[in-house]
């Protein structure tokens, strides 16, 4: 709990319900997360509904006798992954039983199931199609739109594609585009 110095009160956080049961923000307690700032972005989300939107844009062929993990629920855990600075896909191992992130995804910290596997991510994202790819483009566009009182005139798109040379020949220089190699 925040500790007010000046009037010597707790104070707490209340935030969105999972599974019926609140969740509240504080900082006290015996187990702590440093990606706490994950429960506002959730709260966000909820607000306006992106990865949802997000998630309807994806087919799910999978066989539904075998499904521990919703679309939803792997597009969520990837997006908030990736929000708190943990963007490769083998970091799902460590942090399927990650309690903010499990909270995030919409299951109970302690008790809920584990959140989805590397093996489940790689799977996740490779089956993503170009067709969801460009509806999930035209949801991030109408999301952007929507989020004016009435529809801008014009959107620039700034696309810089200006050049960075990497120096000498530094570990992982062949992901960048524009790197080029001596025969």
């Amino acid at each position: 709990m925040i500790q007010n110095f000046f009037e010597n009160e707790e104070q707490s956080l209340r935030l969105f319900p999972v599974e019926q049961k609140n969740i509240e923000l504080s900082f006290s307690g015996e187990r702590i997360s440093s990606d706490g700032g994950l429960l506002l972005l959730r709260e966000v989300n909820r607000l306006i509904g992106l990865i949802e939107q997000i998630s309807n844009c994806v087919t799910d062929n999978r066989d539904q006798r075998y499904i521990d993990h919703t679309i939803e629920e792997l597009v969520s855990q990837r997006a908030y992954q990736i929000a708190a600075g943990y963007e490769d896909c083998n970091d799902s191992d460590e942090l399927r039983h990650d309690q903010i992130l499990k909270t995030c995804v919409g299951r109970l910290p302690q008790t809920g199931k584990d959140l989805g596997s590397q093996p489940t991510m790689s799977r996740l994202e490779n089956s993503i199609s170009w067709r969801d790819l460009y509806n999930i483009g035209k949801t991030f566009v109408s999301h952007f739109i929507g989020s004016y009182s009435s529809a801008p005139e014009v959107i620039i798109l700034d696309c810089d594609d200006t050049n960075t040379n990497t120096y000498g020949n530094q570990q992982l220089t062949l992901f960048n585009n524009y790197s080029s190699f001596a025969v």
